[in-house]
Protein backbone atom coordinates (compact mmCIF):
# COMPACT_ATOMS: atom_id res chain seq x y z
CA UNK A 1 0.00 0.00 0.00
CA UNK A 2 1.23 3.47 -0.90
CA UNK A 3 2.16 5.09 2.44
CA UNK A 4 1.36 8.54 1.01
CA UNK A 5 -2.35 7.70 0.66
CA UNK A 6 -4.37 8.59 3.80
CA UNK A 7 -5.42 5.41 5.60
CA UNK A 8 -7.87 4.96 8.47
CA UNK A 9 -6.51 2.69 11.21
CA UNK A 10 -8.89 1.18 13.76
CA UNK A 11 -8.35 -0.40 17.18
CA UNK A 12 -11.67 -1.47 18.70
CA UNK A 13 -13.01 -4.83 19.83
CA UNK A 14 -16.69 -3.76 19.56
CA UNK A 15 -18.22 -5.43 16.44
CA UNK A 16 -21.03 -2.84 16.12
CA UNK A 17 -18.61 0.09 16.28
CA UNK A 18 -16.23 -1.57 13.83
CA UNK A 19 -19.08 -2.01 11.34
CA UNK A 20 -20.14 1.66 11.50
CA UNK A 21 -16.54 2.86 11.14
CA UNK A 22 -15.86 0.45 8.27
CA UNK A 23 -18.95 1.67 6.41
CA UNK A 24 -17.97 5.30 6.96
CA UNK A 25 -14.49 4.69 5.57
CA UNK A 26 -15.86 2.79 2.59
CA UNK A 27 -18.16 5.74 1.83
CA UNK A 28 -15.15 7.99 1.23
CA UNK A 29 -13.02 5.34 -0.49
CA UNK A 30 -10.07 5.39 1.89
CA UNK A 31 -7.86 2.38 2.70
CA UNK A 32 -8.77 0.76 6.00
CA UNK A 33 -6.80 -1.37 8.46
CA UNK A 34 -8.04 -2.99 11.64
CA UNK A 35 -6.05 -4.11 14.67
CA UNK A 36 -7.11 -6.29 17.56
CA UNK A 37 -5.02 -4.46 20.16
CA UNK A 38 -2.69 -1.57 20.77
CA UNK A 39 0.25 -3.97 20.86
CA UNK A 40 -0.58 -5.34 17.41
CA UNK A 41 -0.91 -1.81 16.04
CA UNK A 42 2.57 -0.80 17.24
CA UNK A 43 4.07 -4.04 15.94
CA UNK A 44 2.74 -3.41 12.42
CA UNK A 45 2.71 0.39 12.24
CA UNK A 46 5.92 1.78 10.75
CA UNK A 47 5.32 5.44 11.64
CA UNK A 48 5.49 6.62 8.03
CA UNK A 49 1.79 6.18 7.24
CA UNK A 50 -0.65 9.07 6.89
CA UNK A 51 -4.35 9.26 7.70
CA UNK A 52 -5.87 8.88 11.15
CA UNK A 53 -6.28 6.37 13.97
CA UNK A 54 -9.72 5.57 15.41
CA UNK A 55 -9.48 3.79 18.74
CA UNK A 56 -11.51 2.71 21.73
CA UNK A 57 -10.65 4.50 24.97
CA UNK A 58 -10.52 1.23 26.91
CA UNK A 59 -8.71 -1.61 25.19
CA UNK A 60 -7.75 -5.03 26.64
CA UNK A 61 -3.99 -4.44 26.62
CA UNK A 62 -3.48 -0.67 26.50
CA UNK A 63 -5.70 2.30 27.27
CA UNK A 64 -6.33 4.97 24.65
CA UNK A 65 -4.37 7.42 26.78
CA UNK A 66 -1.38 5.05 26.89
CA UNK A 67 -1.47 4.73 23.10
CA UNK A 68 -1.69 8.50 22.73
CA UNK A 69 1.30 9.00 25.03
CA UNK A 70 3.34 6.34 23.22
CA UNK A 71 2.62 7.91 19.84
CA UNK A 72 3.69 11.30 21.20
CA UNK A 73 6.86 9.83 22.74
CA UNK A 74 7.76 8.26 19.38
CA UNK A 75 6.85 11.48 17.54
CA UNK A 76 4.23 9.70 15.45
CA UNK A 77 1.71 12.26 14.26
CA UNK A 78 -1.40 10.29 13.30
CA UNK A 79 -4.47 12.31 14.40
CA UNK A 80 -6.56 10.34 16.89
CA UNK A 81 -10.33 9.90 17.00
CA UNK A 82 -11.36 8.31 20.30
CA UNK A 83 -14.61 6.38 20.77
CA UNK A 84 -16.11 5.27 24.06
CA UNK A 85 -19.26 3.69 25.47
CA UNK A 86 -18.89 5.74 28.67
CA UNK A 87 -19.32 9.56 28.74
CA UNK A 88 -16.21 10.41 30.75
CA UNK A 89 -16.03 14.19 30.38
CA UNK A 90 -12.78 14.71 32.31
CA UNK A 91 -11.03 12.05 30.22
CA UNK A 92 -12.44 13.53 27.01
CA UNK A 93 -11.10 16.97 27.93
CA UNK A 94 -7.70 15.50 28.82
CA UNK A 95 -7.42 13.57 25.55
CA UNK A 96 -8.36 16.60 23.44
CA UNK A 97 -5.97 18.84 25.36
CA UNK A 98 -3.25 16.33 24.53
CA UNK A 99 -4.02 16.71 20.83
CA UNK A 100 -6.81 14.24 20.01
CA UNK A 101 -8.77 15.26 16.93
CA UNK A 102 -12.11 14.08 18.27
CA UNK A 103 -13.96 12.11 20.95
CA UNK A 104 -17.13 10.23 19.98
CA UNK A 105 -19.61 8.50 22.24
CA UNK A 106 -21.15 5.14 21.39
CA UNK A 107 -23.49 4.08 19.88
CA UNK A 108 -21.83 5.63 16.86
CA UNK A 109 -23.73 7.42 14.11
CA UNK A 110 -22.30 7.01 10.62
CA UNK A 111 -22.49 10.69 9.66
CA UNK A 112 -20.78 11.74 12.89
CA UNK A 113 -18.03 9.18 12.34
CA UNK A 114 -17.67 10.27 8.72
CA UNK A 115 -17.25 13.93 9.69
CA UNK A 116 -14.75 13.06 12.42
CA UNK A 117 -12.62 10.91 10.12
CA UNK A 118 -12.57 13.49 7.32
CA UNK A 119 -11.61 16.24 9.77
CA UNK A 120 -8.85 14.10 11.29
CA UNK A 121 -7.43 13.13 7.89
CA UNK A 122 -7.45 16.77 6.78
CA UNK A 123 -5.66 17.76 9.98
CA UNK A 124 -3.02 15.11 9.43
CA UNK A 125 -2.41 16.27 5.86
CA UNK A 126 -2.13 19.91 6.96
CA UNK A 127 0.29 18.89 9.73
CA UNK A 128 2.51 17.04 7.26
CA UNK A 129 2.51 19.97 4.82
CA UNK A 130 3.49 22.32 7.62
CA UNK A 131 6.26 19.97 8.77
CA UNK A 132 7.60 19.66 5.21
CA UNK A 133 7.61 23.44 4.76
CA UNK A 134 9.36 23.91 8.07
CA UNK A 135 11.96 21.27 7.22
CA UNK A 136 12.58 22.87 3.82
CA UNK A 137 13.10 26.28 5.41
CA UNK A 138 15.39 24.81 8.06
CA UNK A 139 17.53 23.08 5.43
CA UNK A 140 17.96 26.34 3.51
CA UNK A 141 18.78 28.34 6.64
CA UNK A 142 21.33 25.68 7.62
CA UNK A 143 23.41 26.77 4.60
CA UNK A 144 23.91 30.23 6.12
CA UNK A 145 26.64 31.30 8.50
CA UNK A 146 25.80 32.65 11.96
CA UNK A 147 26.48 36.21 10.74
CA UNK A 148 24.24 35.75 7.71
CA UNK A 149 21.45 34.43 9.94
CA UNK A 150 21.78 37.52 12.13
CA UNK A 151 21.21 39.71 9.10
CA UNK A 152 18.29 37.55 7.95
CA UNK A 153 16.61 37.91 11.33
CA UNK A 154 17.03 41.69 11.16
CA UNK A 155 15.56 41.67 7.64
CA UNK A 156 12.52 39.87 9.09
CA UNK A 157 12.16 42.68 11.64
CA UNK A 158 12.28 45.26 8.84
CA UNK A 159 15.47 46.93 10.04
CA UNK A 160 17.34 49.26 7.66
CA UNK A 161 20.92 48.59 6.64
CA UNK A 162 22.27 51.43 8.80
CA UNK A 163 20.42 50.12 11.85
CA UNK A 164 21.75 46.60 11.21
CA UNK A 165 25.30 47.91 11.00
CA UNK A 166 24.93 49.82 14.27
CA UNK A 167 23.42 46.80 16.08
CA UNK A 168 26.12 44.43 14.82
CA UNK A 169 28.97 46.88 15.23
CA UNK A 170 30.08 46.56 11.62
CA UNK A 171 30.06 48.73 8.51
CA UNK A 172 27.15 49.08 6.10
CA UNK A 173 29.30 47.35 3.51
CA UNK A 174 29.74 44.32 5.78
CA UNK A 175 25.97 44.07 6.21
CA UNK A 176 25.45 44.35 2.45
CA UNK A 177 28.00 41.59 1.81
CA UNK A 178 26.37 39.25 4.35
CA UNK A 179 22.95 39.97 2.89
CA UNK A 180 24.19 39.36 -0.66
CA UNK A 181 25.83 36.08 0.39
CA UNK A 182 22.59 34.95 2.05
CA UNK A 183 20.62 35.77 -1.10
CA UNK A 184 23.08 33.82 -3.24
CA UNK A 185 22.95 30.72 -1.00
CA UNK A 186 19.16 30.88 -0.80
CA UNK A 187 18.93 31.45 -4.58
CA UNK A 188 16.89 34.62 -4.18
CA UNK A 189 17.16 37.37 -6.78
CA UNK A 190 15.72 40.44 -5.05
CA UNK A 191 15.56 42.11 -1.66
CA UNK A 192 11.77 41.68 -1.73
CA UNK A 193 12.12 37.91 -2.13
CA UNK A 194 14.68 37.88 0.69
CA UNK A 195 12.29 39.79 2.94
CA UNK A 196 9.46 37.37 2.16
CA UNK A 197 11.67 34.40 2.92
CA UNK A 198 12.94 36.03 6.12
CA UNK A 199 9.38 36.69 7.33
CA UNK A 200 8.34 33.12 6.53
CA UNK A 201 11.44 31.70 8.21
CA UNK A 202 10.87 33.83 11.30
CA UNK A 203 7.33 32.49 11.62
CA UNK A 204 7.95 28.87 10.68
CA UNK A 205 11.46 28.27 11.99
CA UNK A 206 12.32 31.27 14.10
CA UNK A 207 14.52 29.21 16.40
CA UNK A 208 16.83 28.46 13.48
CA UNK A 209 17.35 32.16 13.01
CA UNK A 210 18.29 32.33 16.69
CA UNK A 211 20.72 29.43 16.24
CA UNK A 212 18.59 27.04 18.32
CA UNK A 213 16.86 23.77 17.33
CA UNK A 214 13.40 24.23 15.88
CA UNK A 215 10.55 24.03 18.35
CA UNK A 216 7.95 21.31 18.05
CA UNK A 217 4.85 22.33 16.14
CA UNK A 218 1.97 22.97 18.54
CA UNK A 219 -1.57 22.55 17.30
CA UNK A 220 -4.62 24.12 18.85
CA UNK A 221 -6.89 21.30 20.09
CA UNK A 222 -10.35 21.18 18.49
CA UNK A 223 -13.63 21.41 20.38
CA UNK A 224 -15.52 18.29 21.33
CA UNK A 225 -18.57 17.42 19.23
CA UNK A 226 -22.19 16.94 20.16
CA UNK A 227 -23.46 16.84 23.70
CA UNK A 228 -19.95 16.70 25.17
CA UNK A 229 -19.11 20.20 23.90
CA UNK A 230 -20.81 22.23 26.59
CA UNK A 231 -19.91 19.71 29.31
CA UNK A 232 -16.24 19.71 28.35
CA UNK A 233 -16.22 23.50 28.20
CA UNK A 234 -17.60 23.69 31.71
CA UNK A 235 -15.19 21.07 33.01
CA UNK A 236 -12.20 22.93 31.66
CA UNK A 237 -13.04 26.09 33.67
Amino acid sequence: MDSSIPTVYLIDSDPAARLVIREAVNAINLPFREYASGREFFQLHTGSEVGCLVLEVQLPDMSGLQIQRRLAANRLSLPLVFVSAQPDVSLAVDLVRRGAANYLQKPLQMLTVLDAIQEAVARGQARRRSAHRKQHIAERIAMLTVKEREVLKMVARGEATTRMAQSLGVSRRAVEIRRANAMKKLRLRSLISLMRFALLADRKAGDYLSHQPAAEVKLTPPLLPGDLLSMAHAASH
